[in-house]
Order: C-alpha cells, then structure tokens, then sequence
C-alpha cells in the first residue's frame, strides 16, 4: 500500500447539485462551462510551451521543485504519455484538480493543453472496464459528512478528474488508521468514507455531456491502483449512507446522465450569449466574455487584454471591437467610467476599419454604450445627445426592431425627466 501514490487522499468536493438552489445550479454550469471553453481553446505549441512553463513556475511555488523532473517533463512529454505523467507522484494531479475545483482561471488557462490530452485519452478508453461498482476511500471534515447526510436523494458533482479504483482494499487505504494501515493520523473532526460507486448504468449517452470513465491501468505509472478515473463534472444521485466496521461511513452513489430540461435550455443560453457554441469563434475573447459572466472583472480585463495581442485574431475588426465593448462594460460594472468612454473610443476606431454606413449595428452598440456610462457618470446631457444620435441612426436602420427603438425612446424620456424637461420627456413615452 505504500507504494499507491496519494492522488486518492488528495482533498475531495462533493458538491450538491440542487436545482432549485439558483447559486447551486449557477456555480455547475460555471464548471461546465468552462471546462467546455478551456478543452476547445486552441491546441499548439503555444499551449504547450504555456504548460511547460507553468510546471516549472508551480513546482518552483510549492518548494517542490526537480529541475530534472522538470526538464523530463519538457523534453518527454507528449499527449499518449499524459496518463503516465498524471500517475506521476508530484504536484502536477494536485494542482489541475485543485485548479478545476476551485475555478482557478490562470491553472486552468496554463495547463489547457495538458486538461485536452487528458480528457482526450479518458475519452479513448471510455467504459473500457467490466466492473460494475467503482470505490474511492477518503478522509473528510465532519461537517462535510453532515452535508451529505442531510442531501441523500440529491444529486452530487465532483468538478475535478475523480481517481477511484476498481479494488476496495485499494480505495481503503486512503481513509483511517487503522483501516488502511497507513501512517496518516486522523483527528476527531474527521471521518473515514468509502464512496461506492454504482456505474452499472452506464451507457453511451454520458459522452454526449464531454463525461467519460476510463481504467487507466495499462497507461498508469502505478497499475496496481486499477485505477478508473472520471473526466471532471461527472454527476452522481447519492443514494444512502451507512455506516460499517471500524467507524467508516460507506456512501453509496449512482452514475446517472440524468437530464433536467430547464437547466439543458440554460447551459444552452449561457453558451450562446458567450458565443461558446461556435467551435471555429473559440478564443480569449469568449473565455473573457464566461469570466466576466462570472463576475470576476479583474481577471476578465487580464484576458481581454490578452486577446488584444493575440495575433491569430487582433487583425480582425469584430474581434477587436468585441474586446473593446467588453471593456467598456466591465469598467461601467466597476464604476471606472473614464476608462469605459476610453475603450469605446477604441471601439469606434476599430470599427472603422470595416465597411459599415454610420447606422449600422455596431455603431449603433457602441453609441448606446455611451449614452449608458454617461448616464451612470450623471453627465445627463451628454446621455441625451448620445440617446438623440442612436435614434437618428435606428430610423435610418432596417434591422432595428420594434423593441430596440422604445428602450432607446424610454431612455430619452428618462433623461429628460433628470434634466426637469418633463414636457419634452413626455414626448418620448
């Protein structure tokens, strides 16, 4: 047993998946999302010498440092060793899950190439094992037990590539004690769970969701682990909890492609408003657009101002006027109004650069935008005279629709009313 290597003990999150829990259901289809970004990026050598460079700068964080594990790395690496290297006792499986886990969007931006090789070879070995029950041995905080307990019937997700073992004794020696006969101590705060993992259901249908299982053993640096290894946001029903022998609370889970219809229409919706379900479009503009949706701004900015010097797609006009009116929204939620008129000057250069007439759809975009950050910088007359421009521009417009034309007149109303010019606000209602 002392031979296992320690990608089973690592730190375990079963996350309830409540559908009617809003937070719940938006923190998967975030995960989902974008898993689903990060594994269609683009896959070249930019991205791998992107990885290679994040290996050595992790190790070198973690005090875990090899130059010469490093330098393997670099020099043999290649997509049907990816299994070989994940089985590889260092940092590298710790930090991916960690990384998937905790939505750490840089770990996940630097390792994509190695996330696609991974999920690529899982995909190759789908259901390629007989076994029917799968077993994962952990140690968790009580509370987390509690959780659970309090969620049976309920379906669980694990966001990160989930290492189980077709062997029991295997998945065992990574609880207590006395259990597994290994040297870690366990305090009173936590508990020793053995996950049954019933798959006898499982059926082609799980890769229609990017969801694959595969035994690894023959790939595996480690094959007397059997190890069956799950791609990330793979969803289980949690069945019941017993607890056995030796105080370990066995926790019985069943895979199930079980498919809620409200919450298919939104990971849809989610996917068509960041223009993710266009396989040719998938850039830094869209992975910026799912980081802003997530309302991390900050992080999002970083990588739209990465998408700017992506010269594979900075010499396309819709790109770059995408970016800069991405911009000018984050900076508007942010209250950094200056630097949103800013971008959208950029905008308006960029879209120069196409052949549109004056009051052609991104003019009109851009315009709007304008009349909103003045609004909000309480510039109430520079607001109206945006709001006036974008109304000459929507009369000239043949695919303005009916909807599109009364916000922009409540919003010249709405100004005015600001202004005290209610007789004239009137007019626009």
């Amino acid at each position: 047993m002392d031979e296992i290597s320690s990608r089973f003990d690592q730190k375990l999150s079963a996350e309830i998946l409540d559908l009617s829990n809003d937070k719940q259901t938006t923190a998967f289809l975030y995960s989902k999302l974008l898993l689903h970004v990060v594994l269609h990026l683009p896959h070249d050598n930019a991205s791998k010498q992107q990885l290679f460079s994040h290996v050595k700068k992790a190790a070198a964080q973690l005090n875990n440092y090899s130059t010469s594990l490093c330098a393997q790395f670099e020099h043999e690496y290649s997509a049907k060793q990816v299994v070989w290297w994940y089985t590889q006792p260092s940092f590298l499986y710790w930090q991916l899950n960690t990384a998937l886990r905790k939505q750490e969007i840089n770990g996940l931006y630097e390792t994509r190439h190695y996330i696609v090789d991974l999920q690529d070879q899982i995909r190759a070995l789908h259901l390629n094992f007989d076994a029917k029950v799968l077993y994962r041995g952990v140690t968790i905080q009580d509370f987390q037990l509690q959780k659970l307990e309090q969620s049976i019937g309920k379906l669980i997700h694990f966001s990160e590539f989930l290492s189980t073992s077709v062997k029991k004794e295997v998945a065992m020696g990574f609880m207590k004690p006395e259990v597994g006969n290994t040297a870690r101590k366990i305090d009173n705060t936590m508990k020793a769970v053995l996950f049954h993992i019933d798959v006898s259901s499982r059926d082609d249908s799980l890769a229609l969701e990017e969801n694959f299982i595969g035994c690894i053993k023959e790939l595996s640096q480690k094959p007397a682990e059997d190890e069956v290894l799950f791609s990330p946001n793979s969803v289980f029903r949690l069945e019941r909890i017993q607890k056995g022998e030796d105080t370990v609370h066995n926790i019985y889970l069943r895979l199930t492609n079980e498919r809620d219809a409200n919450l298919e229409k939104l990971y849809q919706y989610y996917k068509e408003e960041i223009g993710a379900n266009i396989k040719d479009w998938m850039n830094l503009v869209i992975l910026g657009k799912l980081i802003r949706r997530m309302g991390k701004f900050q992080i999002a900015i970083h990588y739209y101002q990465m998408a700017l010097e992506d010269e594979t797609w900075n010499r396309c006009e819709r790109y770059k006027t995408t970016v800069f009116t991405d911009l000018c929204l984050i900076y508007r939620q942010i209250q950094e109004y200056d630097k949103a008129l800013e971008v959208l000057d950029k905008a308006t250069e960029s879209v120069k650069q196409g052949e549109y007439e004056w009051f052609a759809r991104p003019y009109r975009m851009i315009v709007s935008n304008r009349a909103m950050v003045l609004k909000y910088k309480r510039d109430f007359e520079g607001a109206c005279a945006s709001y006036e421009e974008l109304l000459k521009m929507e009369e000239r417009a043949a695919d303005v629709n009916n909807q599109e034309r009364a916000t922009t007149l409540s919003n010249l109303g709405c100004m005015y009313t600001g202004l005290g010019l209610y007789d004239l606000a009137m007019t626009f209602f």
